[in-house]
């Protein structure tokens, strides 16, 4: 419960911390248990022990194996029994044992893949046992060339970015014995993959008395035909169900390996025992301290564009377009150079080179830039970012997502802009007041469309004019993550009873309508969703304005949509709302709550569930046409 209420996705952070008995029920579907008809435990005619290893994968023994078992069960038995918070190193002549026998069974198990596997775990729960009763630490850190470490407490660590290729840093690992028994440090070195560079000192084997250190340094560099760091798996687009391996050997695991890691090795009671783990970066967190993530490879320059899909109307006079690109230096030091648009033919971009120089890492630089066409048609165009240093060019950009208790995750795309022309009108000059709700790009879709869009902060929904607005419409789950929405939901009531459009995108159960919207209505804890993307429509009524004006809206206005129709409809309403449209999964009923409008005061209430937010950022013309008829209902 502790990790959900870390989520960072759907409306997740909460946790619901139960005291006292607690119940949970599961169903049986078959049972090893013929003797007696209620299992005690989930595991009860399963044999879990160590000596049961050979039944639970159904291969046959080798000789002299199950005695062989039998010690590994004494020794782990011998163990715990000698355990003393005080003194945890009076385990250790017993975990030795058990991690040689190990062992010597890994060494016989010759096509026992199944045994092989479970015992190597096993060997390595032997070592981490070993590692923490002696009190080992690790440490393998990774900072700029010519940085300088500290030991005061008072001055700041060296931190560090990204690793880029052919710019040298340093690794720095330490091991510490904190126990009363002496080990002999049998190496320290880094594995990393094929190409990549080291130098370092060799160091002599030395035996670590209680607190002492031992240090390594390695000077490395990155080749430059390096596969930068990133999921061993991708998809091209949303409308693929499944992703697809970059890398095989990443299979089942959570993350790709680590390019580089760090090892050391030393004997205790005549065993070898291992420590391995990926190599780490510091990163400043104020006022939070040091951040701890994976070592990551990155290109030098990082190019982003925004955004990523766009529209331009094909009937609008202006046929002007405005992308945001940004550039990211990973390069710890100077770098100059130029970056450009590549545009498509008979397109006319702002410039067609500009300069930009770095002087350090972390450091960006942010264009906006106009680009025109005379003429539009109703297909994809494409816009190119490119930045070039020397004669090298970089045009792909990523997402970095990094959180203090997650490792950093890189999500790389090709610094590319798609521009769709779209048949759409929009009635001229609309304001639109918009408050944000969550992974929520629809602001953006708006502005391409040719209206105004001010996002309305806590501050402006307290004591700003409403009335400025023709529309206002509240975003995805903004109620479950908007206090200041709540607190002032009345005034957004008075302002579509004073002639305002007051539009709300779906909701979670947050949002409870018998009390936030202007009519009753229920949106339950299990509210009705349409998953299937292209489930069928019926338009309810076909003569009503909101399908009529600017734009004819049809049953094609729903082909070509992703991901999903629509979530969190409405499960029973007043009668002064009116449905528009309706739509079912597969073996469900059809579903008429996710599309009401009703008229109130001198003004217009919608509840508009649909995916808004899926569709407009990946053009989906159907969903522009719809929304711009919203914008524009009760305007001429």
């Amino acid at each position: 419960m502790l990790g959900y209420s870390l989520h960072r996705s759907q409306t997740g952070g909460h946790r619901n911390q139960v005291i006292g008995s607690f119940k949970q029920y599961y169903e049986r579907i078959h049972s090893q248990v013929t003797s007696v008809e209620k299992e005690e435990s989930f595991f009860d005619g399963i044999d879990t022990s160590i000596e049961g290893i050979f039944k639970i994968t159904g291969e046959t023994a080798p000789a002299g194996v199950p005695l062989l078992l039998n010690a590994i069960k004494k020794a782990i038995d011998d163990a715990t029994a000698a355990f003393q918070p005080e003194d945890p190193t009076a385990m250790i002549p017993y975990l030795t044992k058990g991690l040689a026998t190990t062992r010597a069974i890994i060494k016989v198990l010759n096509n026992k893949p199944e045994a092989f596997f479970i015992l190597r775990i096993k060997e390595r729960q032997f070592m981490d046992a070993i590692n923490t009763v002696l009190g080992i630490d690790m440490q393998a850190i990774a900072m700029p060339l010519g940085s300088k470490e500290s030991t005061n407490f008072y001055n700041a660590q060296p931190t560090m970015g990204f690793a880029v290729p052919m710019q040298p840093f340093k690794v720095r690992i330490s091991v510490l014995n904190r126990s009363n028994v002496p080990i002999e440090s049998t190496g320290i070195q880094l594995i990393k993959e094929a190409n990549w560079k080291t130098d370092f000192s060799e160091l002599k084997k030395t035996t670590l008395q209680m607190n002492e250190k031992l240090d390594q340094t390695f000077t490395v560099t990155v080749p430059n035909n390096v596969i930068f760091s990133k999921p061993y798996y991708h998809r091209a687009s949303v409308q693929e169900s499944q992703y697809q391996y970059d890398d095989k050997q990443n299979a089942n695991l959570p993350n790709r390996r680590a390019a580089l890691q760090a090892y050391v090795s030393y004997k205790v009671g005549h065993e070898l025992v291992e420590i391995q783990k990926p190599v780490q970066v510091k990163q400043s967190n104020f006022p939070f301290g040091y951040d701890n993530y994976t070592l990551k490879v990155a290109p030098a320059i990082a190019v982003n564009i925004r955004p990523q899909i766009g529209i331009i109307p094909k009937t609008g006079q202006i046929k002007d377009f405005d992308v945001q690109v940004e550039l990211i230096n990973n390069q710890e030091s100077a770098i100059q150079g130029q970056f450009r648009l590549n545009v498509p033919i008979g397109w006319q971009s702002q410039t067609s080179h500009l300069p930009f120089t770095f002087t350090k890492a972390g450091e960006k630089m942010n264009f906006s830039m106009k680009i025109h066409t005379a003429a539009l048609e109703e297909k994809m165009y494409e816009i190119q970012a490119i930045a070039t240093v020397n004669v090298k060019s970089y045009s792909q950009g990523y997402d970095l997502s990094s959180h203090r208790d997650l490792d950093q995750t890189i999500m790389y795309r090709p610094a590319v802009a798609m521009l769709k022309g779209i048949d759409v009108k929009i009635v001229p000059g609309l304001q639109i007041g918009y408050i944000m709700g969550v992974g929520d790009e629809v602001p953006i879709a708006i502005r391409q469309l040719g209206a105004g869009v001010q996002l309305l902060t806590g501050e402006y929904l307290s004591t700003g004019r409403l009335d400025h607005f023709d529309v206002i419409m509240i975003g995805t789950r903004a109620y479950a993550v908007r206090q200041d929405l709540n607190m002032y939901n009345l005034r957004l009531l008075e302002y579509a009873k004073n002639g305002g459009h007051l539009i709300v995108l779906f909701q979670t159960p947050e949002f409870i309508p018998a009390l936030m919207a202007p009519y009753p209505a229920q949106l339950p804890a299990n509210a009705e969703e349409v998953s299937e993307e292209n489930s069928p429509v019926k338009i309810l009524d076909v003569n009503h304005r909101v399908f009529n004006y600017p734009n004819k809206i049809t049953i094609m206005d729903f082909d070509n949509w992703v991901e999903q129709r629509g979530s969190k409809f409405f499960s029973q309403w007043h009668n002064t709302y009116t449905p528009l449209i309706s739509t079912h999964d597969v073996e469900q009923s059809p579903q008429s709550g996710g599309w009401l409008m009703t008229p109130y005061g001198k003004g217009h209430y919608t509840y508009f569930a649909y995916s808004f937010h899926r569709q407009l950022p990946y053009g989906v013309a159907g969903a522009y046409r719809i929304m711009a008829n919203l914008l524009s209902y009760g305007k001429d």
